[in-house]
């Protein structure tokens, strides 16, 4: 999904947050059930991952079902000077380095 896209959908909202120390994209989604960090931004930040008993299943636009088996548990992240924990299944996001659920 573009930022331009995301603009128009009263759901969703993007911005430039903090994890470690890093400056990361991170689309903000109310409508998604979980939230997940892009495969290379956890190689970078060197993150371990904690292997999940249940998988979580994710149905892509296509119709395409991935798996997702690892968990990064109480991710610390940065938005606007107040740090948040979550909970980021590692998935392969191209557009942005994190989405996160609202709830």
């Amino acid at each position: 999904m573009r930022k331009e896209e995301v603009e128009h959908t009263p759901n969703m909202a993007t911005s430039k947050s903090f994890i470690r120390t890093h400056l990361v994209k991170v689309l903000f989604n109310s409508g998604a059930m979980h939230s997940s960090i892009s495969t290379r931004l956890m190689k970078t930040l060197e993150l371990a991952p904690t292997s999940k008993h249940a998988l979580l299943h994710i149905a892509l636009p296509n119709g395409k079902v991935v798996n997702c088996q690892e968990l990064i548990i109480d991710c610390p992240i940065k938005i606007h000077g107040h740090e948040f924990l979550a909970d980021l299944y590692k998935f392969k996001l191209t557009k942005f380095d994190a989405i996160l659920d609202i709830d």
